[in-house]
């Protein structure tokens, strides 16, 4: 019985009931089922009293469940009683949640407020659920109300860097989806920087065969393939506009490389730029493998990523055509530097199954689960994939999240509605996400997720240079953004690559031809008409890289799709 077959059993059952012992009856049924599914060890236990006070319906690790006849939830009066309880001696969830933390911490202040924030509270009245949770918070909440028996001496009055949180009242669909990351997640590691950089960092066995194994097959085709030489040396000529004469340096790190990842064949100053090219490629495709995790897993999470079988399916994801991610985020997965390896007709799928396996070992929804967790857990691996002086000697140094915190403080950033915060030096976008944590927090409550997503992605914008800075801080910007699954319509992600330093300059000829821009390459130079509006101008660029993908062989067979899909018609005279 596969996952959907086992959510549609239980919704049918569901709907059947009519008592809290048959709500009771199948939740256990279908926690039973995703425990098989999944393969978790999930210890649950029924009727379960606490020291403290009060007896949960169910726990299963970390998570407990207060059950309610069904669609009692109808109303406000019900969902309380499930959070609260029906009177001043009866215990809601929020005691629970409290009292069971009591039970295990021996009286310590620290293992106290751990366990509470590791625990989630689940009502659920066979129709709806309801969810709550204690969160790390900078706010200070004292939590004994008088239903805890023999609260801790020491904890009466104190006031804990914790705060309560319930969610909206979801239906049932949206419900058992939290329900079962939650679940999952409990058998999972936290995808978090450490976690993350002591799986793929350089001293790991799969960040060494890899990137060995991509720097081979690059020195084996970028001579035979036109794409791949041109992808690469674009790149490199954007690279050396950002290194300038450091660049020249680059071959004292030869040895280093050499140690950290086993590559023998190489000597010069353009080997070590090769490898640089290639670190960049596998620390992109893990991003982009994660945000693909994240993706798939709020759609539906399953208990493992499928193998990939054929070039064909690598190219599905890298593209953004898997389960139409385009649909939701249309300019994530481009086409770029760095899918490179997707033009190989003999790529060794194994290294992307391989990360694949890896990352399913995490729960990547931690940014929608836990959203105040949410900070640049990408860097640490970047730090250690690259020799630590090389790096230096680039430039890199990544802003620590307590300056971040200080420096936005400090800003004279108000979290109005429609404030625009545009950082032009964005790297990992750590300042951008951390003011869109606080509007989110701010707004959360009173605009809809759409509105939220759409605020948010027209009023925080990120410039960087550096082509990697911006796929990790594309990354970061996503996993600040919650559920990206629960759109109406599809949204750009406003990070760039650019010169925020030197802009292009609309010349006197250009004016004459209209509004355009002439762009270097290393094919030669291209003229971009400037349509007025940021929508705009991503739109034709994105329906431009959709027509090359495509093989559009004619320039008016371009105009013509972009004029029908895209509503922009480039036939006209414009002012």
């Amino acid at each position: 019985m596969n996952i959907q077959q086992i959510i549609k059993k239980f919704k049918t059952s569901c709907k059947a009931a009519r008592s809290e012992d048959d709500v009771k009856r199948e939740i256990n049924l279908f926690v039973d089922r995703i425990n098989e599914h999944y393969q978790l060890e999930i210890k649950s236990s029924n009727e379960r009293t606490s020291f403290h006070g009060g007896r949960a319906d169910s726990i299963y690790n970390d998570v407990i469940v207060e059950l309610k006849k069904f669609k009692l939830f109808k109303n406000q009066e019900g969902v309380n009683e499930a959070l609260w309880g029906r009177n001043e001696k009866d215990h809601g969830l929020y005691h629970y949640l409290i009292n069971f933390s009591l039970d295990s911490c021996h009286n310590d202040e620290s293992l106290f407020v751990n366990l509470l924030t590791s625990k989630v509270g689940v009502g659920f009245d066979g129709d709806k659920f309801v969810f709550c949770r204690f969160k790390k918070s900078d706010k200070e909440t004292t939590l004994e109300d008088g239903k805890t028996k023999k609260f801790p001496s020491q904890f009466i009055n104190k006031k804990f860097p914790v705060e309560f949180e319930t969610s909206e009242v979801l239906d049932f669909d949206n419900g058992v989806k939290r329900l079962l990351l939650y679940v999952r997640s409990t058998n999972r590691m936290q995808l978090t920087a450490e976690n993350l950089c002591n799986v793929f960092s350089s001293s790991s066995n799969i960040s060494k065969n890899t990137i060995s194994y991509l720097y081979t097959v690059l020195n084996q085709n970028i001579n035979k393939n036109s794409r791949i030489m041109t992808l690469f040396n674009e790149w490199h000529r954007i690279f050396g506009k950002i290194y300038e004469k450091q660049e020249t340096d680059f071959v004292k790190h030869v040895s280093a490389i050499k140690s950290l990842y086993n590559i023998e064949n190489m000597q010069s100053n353009d080997d070590v730029i090769k490898v640089l090219f290639v670190i960049q490629t596998y620390y992109s495709i893990i991003i982009k493998l994660i945000i693909q995790n994240l993706f798939a897993s709020l759609k539906l999470p399953n208990a493992k990523t499928d193998s990939l079988k054929h070039i064909g399916e690598v190219r599905e994801i890298f593209y953004g055509r898997k389960d139409m991610f385009d649909q939701y985020i249309d300019n994530f997965f481009e086409i770029h530097f760095f899918e490179w390896f997707t033009m190989l007709e003999n790529l060794d799928i194994k290294f992307i199954n391989n990360i694949l396996l890896e990352l399913d070992k995490f729960e990547t929804t931690v940014s929608f689960l836990k959203p105040e967790s949410v900070g640049d857990v990408l860097k640490k691996t970047y730090e250690s994939l690259m020799p630590k002086d090389l790096r230096h000697l680039m430039g890199e140094y990544y802003t620590v999240e307590w300056l971040a915190d200080f420096t936005i403080e400090n800003s004279g950033y108000n979290v109005g509605m429609n404030e625009t915060v545009l950082d032009p030096t964005c790297g990992s976008c750590i300042f951008l996400t951390h003011t869109i944590k606080k509007y989110k927090d701010r707004y959360k409550d009173i605009l809809s997720h759409q509105e939220l997503i759409d605020n948010i992605t027209n009023n925080f914008v990120g410039f960087d240079i550096n082509p990697i800075a911006v796929i990790q801080g594309k990354g970061n910007y996503i996993l600040s953004l919650g559920d990206i699954t629960e759109l109406d319509h599809p949204i750009s992600i406003p990070v760039y690559m650019c010169d925020s330093v030197m802009v292009p300059t609309v010349h006197a000829k250009q004016r004459h031809n209209g509004k355009s821009f002439d762009i270097d390459t290393i094919v030669g130079k291209f003229s971009v008409p400037e349509l007025g509006t940021r929508s705009k101008n991503d739109k034709y660029l994105r329906r431009l890289s959709d027509c090359i993908l495509r093989d559009y062989r004619s320039h008016e067979e371009f105009l013509g799709a972009l004029s029908k899909q895209d509503n922009i018609d480039l036939t006209k005279k414009r002012d």
